[in-house]
């Protein structure tokens, strides 16, 4: 398993690594008041997710610096898709939550659930590009694929 390989499958662990993380906080929130310490294991949360999102990519480029490829079948290809429509829906609703708490004087205040809402958009905005780099592999390595098809039938007619 080579470096692309195995930061490929830390980016798409990575959502799932981010909602089990969640769950973990969530109910020492429920029903109490948000302090600074449980607003900051929220922010804590989308940070650490942030980090592993980021040595996935590091391990994806130094993979593709060193021209691994990585055979991606269907179940890859509708991963891939899933990475990318998960940060898309994680990157609106985070933005959307942070236009009304911008636009609204009362939640103004609350700094912290912005800088949630803000460190959120931006896993999401990772969770797209890494989506759109590996359908990228996988048209590149298809196109290759289709190229060298020919090559190898026209070898074996000698």
């Amino acid at each position: 398993m080579g470096y692309l390989s195995k930061g490929y499958y830390t980016i798409c662990l990575s959502p799932v690594v981010s909602i089990i993380l969640y769950l973990i906080i969530r109910p020492l929130v429920y029903g109490r008041a948000l302090t600074e310490f449980l607003q900051a294991l929220f922010i804590g949360q989308v940070i650490l997710t942030i980090g592993i999102q980021v040595c996935g990519i590091a391990l994806c480029l130094v993979g593709w610096a060193l021209n691994e490829s990585m055979h991606m079948g269907i179940v890859h290809e509708i991963a891939n898709i899933i990475l990318l429509l998960w940060g898309m829906l994680s990157t609106f609703y985070s933005w959307f939550r942070y236009s009304i708490a911008s636009t609204h004087p009362q939640y103004i205040t609350q700094h912290a659930e912005m800088e949630f809402d803000a460190t959120s958009a931006l896993m999401g905005l990772l969770w797209i590009a890494s989506g759109l780099f590996f359908i990228y592999i996988v048209w590149r390595s298809s196109k290759v694929a289709s190229r060298r098809a020919p090559l190898l039938i026209c070898e074996s007619d000698k």
